[in-house]
């Protein structure tokens, strides 16, 4: 069960690094903000969906 589970944490991981990247680009040059604002709030969406998923089976399989 837990190599299942693995995917999910690495996308979550993953989603996490690229908004703090977006983030720190955001902040460093902000003539790309539609973009970047774009890319921190689908990343956020997808980490924390992940987060969700994970949560979910965690729960199925203690049942």
């Amino acid at each position: 069960m837990k190599n299942k589970l693995t995917i999910h944490y690495v996308i979550v991981v993953a989603a996490f690094a690229i908004v703090i990247g977006a983030a720190y680009k955001l902040y460093q040059d902000q003539s790309q903000y539609r973009s970047l604002l774009l890319t921190i709030v689908a990343c956020s969406i997808v980490g924390v969906g992940q987060i969700f998923i994970i949560r979910q089976k965690k729960k199925s399989a203690n049942e």
